[in-house]
């Protein structure tokens, strides 16, 4: 009988220091989970804030294709002038190059 009561005695103290370590393992979960949680919050937070400066990029993209397709017209426009400007001074060429060619033909003369 005393046989049994030992038994039953060292059964119970394995069991309570079962049942302790469980409870210093459930406190230990509960620390990992409390730390989860602040991680999961501030992941949370980045990615708001990753959500926030990919807006503001795909705005400034936005802009910046139409700054280009402006860019683009006003480079056309100014092609176009140029061409004209390019006329302009090859006809005056022209002229000084006539002038310049009657004048030598009128100091000839006289």
């Amino acid at each position: 009988m005393e046989q049994i009561f030992a038994q039953i005695l060292t059964e119970l103290q394995a069991l309570r220091e079962g049942q302790s370590r469980q409870g210093e393992d459930l406190t230990s979960l509960k620390k990992d989970m409390t730390s989860l949680k602040e991680d999961v919050t501030l992941l949370k937070e980045d990615v708001t804030s990753l959500k926030e400066d990919v807006t503001l990029l795909k705005e400034d993209v936005t802009s910046l294709k139409e700054d280009v397709t402006l860019l683009k017209k006003d480079v056309g426009e100014i092609k176009t002038e140029l061409r004209f400007v390019w006329e302009d001074i090859k006809k005056i060429d022209n002229r000084l190059t006539a002038q310049g060619e009657e004048l030598i033909h009128i100091k000839r003369l006289k």
